[in-house]
């Protein structure tokens, strides 16, 4: 019987079952991969670091990828570097609810312009995350899609470089952990520092129904230490409902002045406590809606 190490992941980092480097003016389109991706999801507290993401774009301009339906991925779904006008839409992800790190789409680092619409989620993290690791990342647009489960639509945690005008637009949660969040790690010692920034991020008209945790969040104190560097400037939760949740919204800094966020037309109703968790930030409320079971 083959043991993990015998399907350990051999490629670098940046590669995939299908790699795509270099490339312009590509489409890929149509059929179903079942990547069974299952003998890469180790149990807990495994090392999960040698698995291949499902697709990685890196160093490619003007693609569209369409009409696929994505199973089972040993890791990412889509990972993308360094490119620039990608178009990803009707896409099919299934992947178990505790499938470990099969995000839907994960923006690594670098890339500027990119569409994702028109897809159907069910994933075991965050099915659209926006990152930057190396490099810059911006004009991210992500609308009008289901999430069936996982953990909602991200910025970072790896805001290590700038990330700005990026939009979650019409999309629907259904029985996911979180809505909409934004978080920040502090970056490891092998980056520069004080380049940290998410700018002009938009989350709007959004829908949720039975989520976990909440649907709102901010937090510079992911992970094991705060991120005291990173700057949060015009962040928005706009013309959002969400109909049944733990908690209503958390917005946590180690500093004050590090977050600039609104919090816009909200209803938020079905919840275990009516208290957000708010520290060190001082956010602009207007309409907002809290009630209890």
């Amino acid at each position: 019987m083959k043991t993990k190490e015998d399907w350990k992941w051999s490629g670098a980092e940046d590669t995939g079952l299908f790699t795509f480097d270099n490339c312009t003016k590509v489409v890929i389109s149509g059929g179903t991969i079942d990547a069974s991706g299952q003998i890469w999801w180790p149990a807990e507290g495994e090392d999960r670091v040698d698995r291949p993401s499902l697709i990685v774009i890196k160093n490619c301009r003007e693609i569209e990828v369409k009409n696929l339906t994505l199973i089972n991925s040993p890791f990412y779904n889509f990972r993308l570097y360094d490119s620039t006008d990608i178009v990803i839409h009707d896409i099919k992800f299934i992947s178990p609810p505790d499938s470990p790190n099969t995000d839907g789409v994960n923006v690594e680092q670098g890339v500027n312009r990119l569409e994702v619409y028109n897809c159907d989620v069910q994933v075991g993290d965050d099915a659209f995350a926006v990152n930057a690791f190396k490099g810059p990342s911006s004009n991210c647009t992500f609308r009008d899609s289901i999430i069936r489960s996982g953990h909602g639509v991200s910025i970072g945690s790896g805001v290590y470089n700038k990330i700005t005008n990026i939009k979650f637009n019409n999309i629907k949660f259904i029985g996911t952990r979180y809505i909409g969040r934004v978080k920040c790690k502090k970056p490891p010692s092998a980056y520069p520092r004080n380049k940290g920034v998410v700018e002009d991020v938009t989350f709007s008209n959004l829908s949720g129904e039975n989520i976990e945790r909440l649907p709102i969040m901010v937090d510079a104190e992911y992970g094991d230490e705060p991120n005291t560097e990173v700057k949060c400037n015009n962040i928005i939760f706009n013309d959002i409902v969400c109909k049944g949740s733990k908690l209503s919204y958390y917005l946590v800094t180690p500093k004050k002045n590090q977050v600039e966020v609104k919090l816009k037309n909200i209803t938020i109703t079905g919840v275990e406590s009516t208290n957000p968790t708010v520290k060190n930030v001082t956010p602009k409320i207007s309409n907002v809606t809290v009630k209890k079971r």
